[in-house]
């Protein structure tokens, strides 16, 4: 028989384990029980006095009748007390005084007589109704009866009665008839779980519980090894497996605070994707090559690769990154901000604030009357928004690369194009990299091909045209009038991605280089000596 468990104590009355200082706790009553007889050890004696037979308490369960304590014999009870009165005999002289029983343990404290030390709510099939003591359950092997628990408790109303669960990841041994290792464990056929969630007691008995699939991980089917405790999230939590269990649980720790579940290690915040809330460049706009580091350490640099991040790299002690030149060099060979060679060009560049050049996240730079002003840098943890020609906080208010936001210059050559195709809007491109944004005053467009803004001197333009869309004289192939009721309805452009479309004059639509005849393609066949760019749309 296995000792109580913790808090308990075994019941000489009840035959069972009973909580510490309930009301079915008779531990103080047994130990003050004195000895029925006291007599000399070697001399034979027979006493009848008068004193009422105690009857004999069995074995049995307990059952809570208010504050009393009722048993209930497992035997047909005995014959009916007597009182008499006779002398007493000895064969030798007493030397010792013999005392009564106490009748503290017999006497009768309900007048209820139960016919079963079982309670009626014990299933039939329960092997606890029985046999007793401690049996393997027949189809779990993390489980097994304790045929001594009281059939009363509260969790039978949750587990199968009686059955107790070993602590994961053991099993049961029926041989042993204990809770043991997992390893060589023979179940003979029943059910072994590997998994936490697997055993009952990681499972949800309330509201308010998180559930057990994000408390612990799966191992079920899985090599040894770690692995992320929530599959494909970038936290700091990992589980280990070892023979399908997951033996432990971790947590990754600063200076390398998040598990990667690309990597399968703890790694740094600049090895975390910034969609998980990390610094990792992002290369998936970026051709193979090395570039500036994002965060703005002048010594660093970082490989792309087939758009895939490839790992950072560190300059020599005393040099730093040429993101033009693309190697390290002294300090006075390096465009600012990380030397002081020369300064990106503010010619031809409306005043305002631009975002470096090389993708410095926290850097950007002043431009005025076509002058070069400075750099400026923004504070930690943010970077410069060229929507709001201001620094933001967060990644999510920031554009890729440097944030999650949507770059409208991905894919695009360097220059100005319209946004959105609006003509008083426009934004600035450099390989890859949204630098700059603007609106014009009001009443003016902005000209593509001078960069300024200018007075809307195409207003009148459709004045004497028929609805149809019209080359834009100033602004070479790209962009394009669309007239409408004799009046200017908008100024757009054509796609000016990589291998983009051009204004077919032809066709007055967008169209492919190939299909274009010159200027604005290199179409070479059925091409007329010169198209009049005002011929309304067919």
């Amino acid at each position: 028989m296995p000792a109580c468990a913790h808090g308990q104590v075994w019941s000489q009355v009840g035959s069972a384990c009973v909580e510490i200082n309930s009301y079915w706790d008779d531990c103080e009553l047994v130990a003050s029980v004195p000895s029925t007889t006291v007599r000399s050890t070697n001399i034979r004696s027979t006493t009848t006095a008068q004193y009422t037979v105690p009857q004999t308490v069995p074995q049995t369960k307990l059952l809570a009748t208010g504050n009393r304590i009722t048993t209930t014999p497992s035997q047909p009870p005995p014959p009916k007390t007597t009182t008499t009165t006779e002398a007493t005999t000895t064969s030798a002289s007493t030397t010792e005084a013999t005392t009564t029983p106490p009748t503290t343990m017999t006497k009768i404290l309900t007048s209820t007589i139960l016919t079963s030390t079982r309670n009626p709510k014990i299933p039939k099939d329960s092997p606890c109704l029985t046999q007793s003591g401690i049996i393997p359950h027949p189809k779990k092997c993390h489980l097994y009866y304790n045929c001594s628990l009281s059939s009363e408790s509260a969790l039978w109303a949750y587990y199968e009665m009686f059955t107790v669960e070993c602590n994961y990841p053991q099993l049961f041994d029926s041989e042993q008839l204990r809770c043991r290792e997992f390893l060589n464990n023979n179940c003979n056929g029943r059910f072994e779980p590997v998994d936490p969630c697997e055993y009952r007691r990681n499972q949800c008995l309330r509201s308010h519980c998180q559930p057990c699939s994000l408390r612990f991980g799966s191992c079920r089917g899985r090599p040894d090894g770690i692995y992320p405790q929530h599959e494909f999230s970038w936290t700091p939590k990992y589980f280990t497996c070892y023979y399908e269990r997951a033996i432990a649980h971790d947590l990754c720790e600063p200076p390398i605070p998040i598990f990667s579940p690309i990597e399968n290690q703890c790694v740094s915040y600049d090895m975390v994707p910034k969609e998980h809330g990390g610094l990792r460049p992002d290369c998936k706009i970026r051709a193979n090559g090395h570039y500036a580091d994002e965060m703005g350490r002048c010594n660093f640099y970082f490989q792309c690769d087939n758009a895939k991040f490839q790992g950072f790299h560190k300059c020599n002690y005393g040099f730093t990154f040429n993101p033009i030149l693309k190697i390290c060099q002294s300090p006075d060979q390096v465009p600012p901000p990380c030397g002081s060679g020369s300064p990106p060009s503010c010619v031809k560049r409306p005043d305002g604030f631009y975002a470096d050049l090389a993708g410095r996240c926290s850097y950007y730079f002043e431009c005025k009357q076509s002058v070069f002003k400075g750099f400026h840098k923004c504070s930690r943890s943010h970077a410069f928004n060229p929507y709001k020609h201001s620094c933001v906080r967060g990644i999510g208010s920031q554009i890729k690369p440097c944030g999650i936001q949507d770059n409208p210059c991905q894919n695009r050559l360097t220059g100005f194009y319209h946004y959105n195709s609006s003509s008083s809007q426009y934004y600035e491109c450099h390989e890859g990299l949204f630098i700059h944004f603007g609106t014009c005053p009001n009443g003016q467009i902005f000209n593509l091909s001078s960069k300024q803004c200018e007075i809307a001197e195409m207003k009148d333009y459709c004045a004497n045209k028929a609805d149809g869309r019209y080359k834009h004289p100033r602004a070479e192939c790209i962009a394009f009038l669309e007239c409408k009721q004799h009046t200017t309805f908008r100024v757009a452009q054509c796609s000016d991605k990589l291998n983009g479309t051009r204004f077919n004059s032809l066709t007055r639509s967008c169209d492919q280089p190939q299909n274009i005849c010159p200027p604005c393609g290199y179409k070479w066949f059925d091409c007329p000596s010169y198209i009049e760019s005002t011929t309304k749309l067919s």
